[in-house]
C-alpha cells in the first residue's frame, strides 16, 4: 500500500496478517480492536503511526512483530493492552510507543524493543509498565503531565547518552523497581517526587542519577552509597540497588511460521 489506510477497523479481531505498506496514513487505524499476531513494515518515514487507536474504547496489540521507519510512533493512543510485541525502530525522531492522554486502563508488558530512536512517552497515564526490554538511542521512558506510574522489572539499554527515565513536574511515580538500567548518560532525572527507588540495577551510566538532582523531596536519600550487602550478597545502598555488570548476552532471534 502507498497512501491511506491499510486497515480501517472498529471492534474487530485483526490476526495473522502480514502488512508492508509505505503509507501516508496509519498502517491500522481505529478503537476497540484486537489486533495480535501480525507482522507489520511501515516505511513512510513521516511523522504518522503504524498502529493508531486513540478513544476510549480498549484495544489490545499483543505478539504482533511491528518495524517503523516513521518519526512518529509504532503504536499511539490510548486505553490499549500492549503485550509481548517486538518493536523495531529506525527513525532517531520516534517513539515506540506513545500514551497520548489521561486514562488508567493501559498495560504496557513484555514487549521487546530496539529502536534508534525512543522508547516509551507516557501523558497523564496511572499504570504499571513492566517487564519490557527497551534498547534504543534516544530516551528511554518519558513521563509527562500529571502521570501516576509504577515501573518495575524492565531492562532498559541506551548507547552512551541520553536518558533512560524522564519525569516531568507534577507527576508521582510511586516506584521504580527492580529494573536494570544501563549505558545512558543518565540514569534518572526528575521533576517530581519519586517516592522509592529500590532493588534496582545500575551499570555502565555516566550519572545513574541526574547532576543536581537532590534528595527529598525529589528521590530518596543515600541512593549510591553502599552500605550494606543484599540477600545475594552484593554491596548495596540503603535501597538495596546495586551497580553491578548484569553480564548480559547476545541470543539469537528466531520466528517460527
Amino acid at each position: 500500500s502507498s497512501s491511506h489506510e491499510v486497515i480501517t477497523a472498529y471492534f474487530t479481531t485483526v490476526k495473522g496478517n502480514y502488512i508492508k505498506s509505505s503509507q501516508s496514513d496509519p498502517t491500522i487505524y481505529g478503537y476497540g480492536n484486537d489486533i495480535t499476531e501480525n507482522e507489520i513494515y511501515s516505511g513512510f518515514s513521516g511523522n504518522l503511526h503504524a498502529i493508531y487507536s486513540n478513544d476510549d474504547y480498549n484495544s489490545i496489540i499483543e505478539e504482533n512483530y511491528i518495524e517503523d521507519s516513521g518519526s512518529g510512533s509504532a503504536i499511539y493512543g490510548m486505553n490499549l493492552h500492549i503485550s509481548n510485541n517486538r518493536i523495531v525502530g529506525y527513525n532517531s525522531n520516534s517513539y515506540a510507543i506513545r500514551i497520548v492522554e489521561p486514562e488508567t486502563i493501559t498495560q504496557i508488558s513484555n514487549n521487546i524493543i530496539t529502536t534508534s530512536g525512543n522508547g516509551l512517552s507516557i501523558n497523564g497515564g496511572g499504570f504499571d509498565i513492566d517487564y519490557n526490554i527497551i534498547d534504543c538511542d534516544g530516551l528511554g521512558i518519558d513521563v509527562l503531565d500529571h502521570s501516576l506510574l509504577l515501573i518495575k522489572n524492565n531492562t532498559m539499554i541506551g548507547n552512551g547518552d541520553n536518558l533512560a527515565i524522564m519525569v516531568s513536574e507534577d507527576s508521582n511515580i510511586s516506584s521504580i523497581t527492580n529494573n536494570i538500567i544501563s549505558n545512558f548518560k543518565t540514569g534518572i532525572n526528575t521533576e517530581s517526587a519519586i517516592q522509592e527507588i529500590i532493588f534496582n540495577n545500575f551499570w555502565e551510566n555516566e550519572y545513574d542519577l541526574a547532576e543536581g538532582l537532590a534528595p527529598p523531596p525529589f528521590i530518596p536519600a543515600n541512593i549510591g552509597v553502599i552500605v550494606s550487602q543484599n540477600i545475594n550478597g552484593d554491596p548495596c545502598d540503603p535501597h538495596a540497588n546495586i551497580f553491578l555488570d548484569p553480564l548480559f548476552f547476545n541470543t539469537p532471534v528466531i520466528f517460527l511460521d
